[in-house]
């Protein structure tokens, strides 16, 4: 298998012909930034800046592509970029690992620096096939330790086939749980029919998910680890989560935001204490379990947010206050969804304006100079919200 490799030559024409396109459309970027006008002098740099680093990005992917070289010798790997070469014997090589776009062959000593490589080199599957018939897989090898670490620990089962029976079925359940967590999203996101049955189960899923960590504590998790033996429930829980918060954006307008930010906030706390309490609590070793409190705090916040937004206006029974208002501007806001606004006079301060959000029907109904009126309600946890009524 020895031979000198470069990225594939599918791979190098694309670079070769889009990179300089992207860079000089990044300068150019730059340029219009600092000619244009109304380009606020704060922002300014900071685009400037982020147009800078990909144009060094796409010119280094360029340089590399180029330059490039995966070299197998007789009794070592070379790796060459545009920054520097590195060599490690086979004698010296621990193992490697595949990553998503990237090959990395790991030195036994740490004073030698890791070769890296890309996954997209000619002749990627027999390079692929090479390395694990010449070294060991550290992904597998990861995940067959972490497993044995379950299968051994006592607090898991009585036995190793109960254990390992415990395992199959917390894979099961987790398969089924993120599977859901799928349905649900599109479900509620893309096809919200018998709307306040899904929502209630959307609202309950994350809470479902948390008692499932309780039940099978050391084996459920609900953060993403690479070559970690315990399945994740975390795509169940992401999905609910956010599947609540588009709802909740796209269908509910609220008025007062200070009181559902501190209340959103508090649930989220909470709701990461009760993961934490369900779970095995990260030994803070490692970057990677400060990630995972972050993370969490993102997901538990997101969740509280939809949960809470939708919960407070969906069981709102309380009688509407309603106001006349005036239409002065209509807006479309395309992405991977469409939404539509209406900009009205503020039915409480005329010299405000605000910004209703309504469906496509309403949105194509209405005119600008219209008149409509504004329905204003309590809120079931006390956070007021509105609704518009557009006449056919």
């Amino acid at each position: 298998m020895q031979g000198t490799y470069r990225i594939a030559k599918g791979w190098r024409i694309f670079i070769y012909i889009f990179a300089p396109i992207l860079m000089v459309s990044f300068l150019s970027t730059i340029f219009f930034i600092f000619t244009a006008e109304g380009v606020s002098p704060f922002i300014a740099p900071l685009l400037a800046m982020g147009a800078l680093v990909m144009t060094c990005l796409f010119a280094y992917g360029l340089i590399d592509t180029i330059q490039g070289r995966f070299i197998i010798g007789n009794d070592h790997v070379t790796s060459i970029n545009p920054i520097a070469s590195r060599t490690l014997k086979f004698e010296d090589v621990l193992g490697y690992k595949i990553e998503r776009n990237g090959i990395y062959i790991i030195p036994k000593n740490a004073q030698h620096k890791k070769i890296k490589t890309s996954t997209y080199l000619e002749k990627a599957d027999q390079i692929t096939a090479w390395l694990a018939s010449t070294f060991t897989d550290l992904n597998k090898q990861e995940f067959a330790d972490q497993e044995k670490s379950i299968l051994n620990d006592d607090a898991l089962g009585l036995s190793q086939q109960a254990r390992e029976h415990r395992l199959a079925e917390a894979r099961r359940i987790a398969r089924i749980t993120n599977a859901v967590g799928f349905v649900l999203f599109f479900w509620m996101t893309f096809y919200p029919i018998f709307y306040t049955i899904v929502l209630i189960i959307g609202i309950a899923y994350p809470v479902v998910i948390i008692i499932l960590l309780y039940l099978y504590r050391g084996l459920l998790r609900v953060d993403e680890r690479k070559n970690n033996a315990s399945p994740s429930v975390a795509t169940g829980f992401i999905m609910a989560g956010l599947s609540l918060t588009l709802r909740a954006l796209f269908d509910y307008n609220i008025l007062e935001y200070s009181q559902l930010w501190i209340t959103t906030g508090t649930i989220a706390v909470l709701l990461i204490i009760l993961i934490l309490i369900a779970t095995k609590l990260p030994t803070f070793k490692s970057a990677q379990d400060y990630f995972v409190i972050f993370t969490l705090m993102i997901l538990s916040y997101s969740y509280s947010f939809g949960a809470y937004t939708v919960s407070n206006c969906l069981f709102d029974s309380s009688s509407p206050q309603y106001y006349k208002t005036s239409i002065i501007q209509k807006e479309i806001s395309k992405g991977r969804s469409t939404t539509y606004y209406i900009i009205v006079t503020s039915w409480h301060d005329a010299e405000k304006i605000e910004k209703v959000t309504i469906n496509s029907e309403e949105y194509n109904l209405t005119s600008i100079g219209d008149e409509i009126a504004i329905a204003e309600m309590k809120g079931f946890f006390g956070t007021p919200w509105y609704f518009p009524i557009v006449q056919e």
